[in-house]
């Protein structure tokens, strides 16, 4: 992977999924965010096996080469933030099956040691899953409304006129 970023906005995104990393876990990759760069967008995900936080960052990134890592969160926050650039350079690579992720702005590089996306928990997409249950309570708001207004009350329509149900 090989992406540039602007500092301001990808330190906020970064903050915002930081909620969600293990403070103290068996698997140390649960203390990193896994970093994605395709099609565009930069997707950052934390996740510690129960909340997960995934942020999408599109406009504020230009992607060479698409890619991923998992680097240490609260390292990869202090190094964003030491970075005095408005613009930094990130890179991936991995080597003797470790990943890694070089920081670059102006004249400063930061190396981070992380692991490779490989072994980052699968995170089950809700949204599908969130879509349905709304459907489900809609509908079930609607039948008990109906059951409670009866077939034989009238109720108003927004045309102002009264007709029965």
């Amino acid at each position: 992977m090989k992406l540039m970023v602007s500092a301001k906005p990808f330190t906020a995104d970064l903050k915002s999924v930081l909620p969600a990393v293990a403070a103290r876990s068996g698997l140390p990759m649960l203390s990193g965010v896994r970093l994605e760069g395709s099609d565009g967008d930069l997707s950052i995900e934390a996740t510690d096996l129960e909340l997960t936080a995934r942020c999408v960052v599109r406009g504020d990134v230009m992607i060479d080469r698409a890619g991923s890592v998992v680097v240490p969160a609260k390292a990869l926050v202090k190094a964003v933030a030491a970075m005095s650039e408005p613009e930094i350079v990130l890179e991936s690579h991995s080597s003797d099956g470790r990943a890694a992720l070089d920081m670059r702005a102006d004249t400063r590089t930061v190396t981070l040691q992380g692991w490779p996306t490989d072994d980052w928990p699968a995170v089950p997409h809700m949204l599908i899953r969130i879509r349905i249950m709304l459907n489900l309570a809609i509908a079930s708001g609607i039948s008990i409304t109906a059951r409670y207004y009866g077939l034989d009350k009238r109720l108003q329509t927004t045309s102002g006129r009264s007709h029965r149900c």
